[in-house]
């Protein structure tokens, strides 16, 4: 997988474990595999960004904008998601920086494409 990695022997470190229901939420110290998997899957495919590089960027990046006509090509605030050159703003982008700007668009539920939310709530 792209980023995050964890095994079994990983997990127990830090006293946590794996979910594997698709129906019920997992508890305060495990991880919803399933959403680990698509996370990581679709970084491969494409959905990360790469503004902490110089003069790199990722397909999700050519999307964020900080007004219209205006690219946020920064990891700062503001950022939304634009299909139409910045005109819509569809959602907004975390901020967080360090490789996550592109992880996820800020929902009001944890989804697997939000960053750090395959955790139990």
């Amino acid at each position: 997988m792209a980023g995050w990695h964890a095994s079994d022997a990983t997990l127990s470190q830090i006293g946590g474990s794996w979910s594997y229901s698709a129906t019920t939420t997992p508890g305060a110290n495990q991880y919803y595999l399933v959403g680990v998997i698509e996370h990581e899957i679709t970084e491969i495919m494409g959905r990360a960004s790469y503004l902490d590089v110089r003069g790199e960027y990722g397909v999700m990046d050519l999307y964020r904008y900080k007004s219209p006509e205006s690219a946020q090509i920064g990891t700062g605030s503001p950022a939304y998601f634009s299909t139409d050159g910045g005109t819509t703003n569809l959602h907004s982008w975390n901020t967080f920086g360090g490789g996550t700007s592109a992880i996820g668009l800020t929902t009001p539920a944890p989804t697997p494409f939000s960053p750090l939310a395959h955790r139990g709530r």
